[in-house]
């Protein structure tokens, strides 16, 4: 068994080839899958949960990913990381274990190479301004996938609630080569954008409806609970909703809670990855409005580290 380090996750993977295997492996069976989320019993400084996510595909990859989850990490002297996690590759004819790689990074990538994905299905092709909602953990390579993703875009903008975070990420990403410049109003960065990201742990809705403009693209990543949204009911109702995986998405408070006010149904999911892979268009129109909920799911996780493995081994 092999330990692979946040180290070389960063060297061996790469967007765009891991947007592709992404799409590839939603190209052929859907891989067998199980989560669970364990909540916090009252050991937790400021709360906690425990993610445990499992996926076996029929083409043979299989493994398990555990990530504590403890939102009030991100308020420690100095900050911890708010995800620890590890993700465990498996042999899937014996059972042995083959890889274990350090989790908070693998699940970086994922994830926004998760939402870069949707964004190259789903945003407009001229996509020019993009916007950062959130400046946690996620925000670096949601931003970085993203210019890949849709190498149009010319202005990237940042919003927090504490422009101080943001300000510290918009040096960091400086520092880097890449421009970005500090939102101080939300609503009207929200309208001047063609690609919104937002990535917070928010419980009730930050992004309302009625500022955004025809042909915009929403990317969803933070609600990952029952109880979490990003966006309001009017922002869900005047989208055209995808996901990347319809069993993991309808689990969360995004599409549950106006599920269960009547605003939407299941059915009004045009598609997940498996269909957008396989041809089902995306974006019929430059006008029409975008929204892709990012839920994850063991699946992404394993197809993510397979990618990690293949570069490494080639």
């Amino acid at each position: 068994m092999r330990l692979i380090t946040a180290k070389e996750v960063d060297q061996h993977l790469d967007w765009a080839q891991l947007m592709d295997d992404i799409a590839t492996a939603h190209t052929g069976s859907p891989a067998n899958t199980n989560d669970m989320l364990l909540d916090d019993p009252g050991t937790a400084s400021g709360g906690g949960n425990m993610l445990i996510r499992a996926a076996w595909f029929a083409e043979g990859a299989l493994g398990v990913k555990l990530a504590p989850i403890f939102p009030a990490n991100q308020q420690l002297n100095p900050p911890v990381p708010v995800v620890s996690a590890v993700v465990i590759l498996f042999d899937n004819l014996t059972g042995r274990p083959l890889y274990v790689i350090e989790g908070p990074q693998l699940t970086w990538w994922k994830t926004a190479a998760d939402s870069a994905l949707g964004a190259r299905y789903l945003a407009r092709q001229n996509a020019q301004n993009f916007l950062m909602v959130g400046a946690g953990s996620m925000a670096s390579p949601l931003i970085k996938a993203h210019l890949i993703a849709n190498p149009s875009i010319q202005k990237v903008q940042i919003w927090n609630r504490t422009e101080k975070r943001a300000q510290s990420l918009i040096e960091k990403l400086q520092q880097e080569g890449i421009k970005a410049e500090l939102a101080h109003n939300l609503e009207a960065a929200v309208s001047e954008s063609d690609i919104i990201s937002c990535a917070t742990m928010s419980e009730e809705p930050i992004i309302q409806g009625k500022w955004l403009q025809p042909g915009t693209h929403l990317d969803l990543i933070g609600a990952y609970t029952p109880a979490m949204r990003e966006a309001d009911d009017d922002a869900i109702r005047r989208s055209r909703l995808f996901v990347d995986s319809i069993k993991t998405a309808s689990e969360t408070g995004e599409l549950i809670i106006p599920i269960s006010k009547g605003v939407i149904s299941i059915a009004d999911i045009q598609a997940d990855f498996h269909g957008l892979s396989q041809g089902i268009n995306g974006r019929y129109s430059d006008d029409e409005i975008t929204l892709f909920k990012n839920a994850g799911g063991a699946h992404l996780d394993i197809i993510t580290a397979s990618s990690l493995i293949k570069a490494m081994t080639q």
